[in-house]
């Protein structure tokens, strides 16, 4: 098995409180008064810490409830434009406070990046202008998926393995493919926490990232960060991450590519460090596709992992344990003869009202 995947149950959203503290009303773009919808509200309570967040609808309107009565700030963030904050707004016991928010709109710029990958290392908050600007709108989607996938989706996805020949890449053989199962998120893995002190490797299992862990205090410790560029000619830059120097757990390395026009998150792409691999075997890596939906949720719509297998039959690739460089004992002298794939795929997504989105398989 090359992740721990587990598909989350569909479970219901919790009701707000009755009596609760409820702020309510509309945003709006500054100048021509339109709705924004789809931007991202937290309400952020006197230590800055989230108590409740929403999206805002069609119209603009939104609702967010407080867990007590005090004051309040609300922070409004879209995409590809500059985060505004709100005065502070006082929320007594169950009352029901009503405001228009009327948002500038300031154009984030990604066109003039210039940090390079390593130049910021146990902080992802460092003087770099434009590497903080990229980071920030790459968290933007981030808590947005993190936030969608704790019970706001109903998703429709598909697992499946398949074998890639070792020169070409082309499929060589498809080893399974699951049925559809109704879940609020593509996948998860262990709390952020635990992979920063064990690492990415558990047993012969490999372990990815989610939105949670990406944003996590450890993984921002643990890992440098940079600006790439080398797809410029494709549109987009990239947030590099790689383990602090002196890491001696099995990590992860990689780019998350976002639209240099839109600022919008679109993928990541990530290998494994800390780990022998056969000769011939290049080290074993990942891949994840961010989509965004028609009322702002965001969501990792297609993941797939990628490691070095020895095929033993006709319709199975095993992979060999022991990989790790933390292991004592090593094995090293297998030949590898396909790249085992393990992956899924997010088939359709049920909206909160009953509306459903499709977006097809991705594989």
């Amino acid at each position: 098995m090359l992740v721990a995947v587990f598909l989350a149950p569909l479970l219901s959203v919790a009701a707000r409180p009755a009596g609760a503290q409820e702020l309510r009303g509309r945003v709006l773009e500054q100048g021509s008064e339109m709705p924004a919808a789809g931007a991202f509200l937290s309400l952020l309570d006197s230590a800055a810490g989230r108590a409740d967040a929403t999206l805002s609808a069609k119209d603009g309107a939104f609702a967010l409830a407080g867990p007590g009565p005090g004051s309040y700030r609300v922070r409004i963030e879209r995409i590809g434009y500059r985060t505004w904050t709100s005065d502070p707004i006082e929320l007594a016991a169950g009352a029901a406070v009503s405001r228009t928010f009327v948002v500038p709109i300031q154009l984030v710029s990604l066109e003039k990046l210039s940090v390079r990958v390593g130049d910021q290392c146990q902080s992802s908050r460092g003087s770099g202008e434009g590497l903080l600007t990229l980071w920030t709108e790459a968290k933007k989607a981030l808590r947005v998926t993190a936030w969608s996938e704790k019970g706001r989706l109903a998703l429709d996805v598909r697992r499946f393995e398949r074998d890639l020949d070792p020169t070409t890449r082309q499929v060589v053989a498809q080893s399974s493919v699951s049925a559809v199962v109704r879940a609020h998120r593509a996948f998860t893995t262990l709390p952020a926490d635990t992979l920063s002190t064990r690492g990415y490797l558990r047993g012969d299992t490999l372990l990815a990232p989610d939105a949670d862990v990406l944003l996590s205090p450890s993984f921002a410790s643990d890992h440098c960060f940079g600006v790439d560029r080398s797809r410029r000619s494709s549109g987009l830059v990239g947030l590099a991450f790689r383990p602090v120097p002196g890491r001696a757990v099995p990590d992860v390395r990689g780019v998350l590519w976002v639209g240099r026009a839109t600022a919008a998150l679109r993928t990541m792409d990530f290998t494994y460090t800390g780990l022998v691999f056969p000769r011939g075997a290049d080290s074993a890596g990942g891949h994840l596709d961010f989509d965004r939906l028609s009322n702002g949720a965001w969501l990792v719509s297609n993941w797939r992992i990628r490691a070095p297998a020895t095929r033993k039959s006709a319709d199975r690739a095993v992979v060999t344990g022991a990989w790790g460089m933390h292991r004592v004992r090593q094995d090293t002298a297998w030949k590898f003869t396909v790249y085992h794939v393990e992956g899924g795929e997010v088939v359709s997504a049920g909206l909160p009202g009953g509306r459903t989105v499709l977006l097809g398989p991705a594989g």
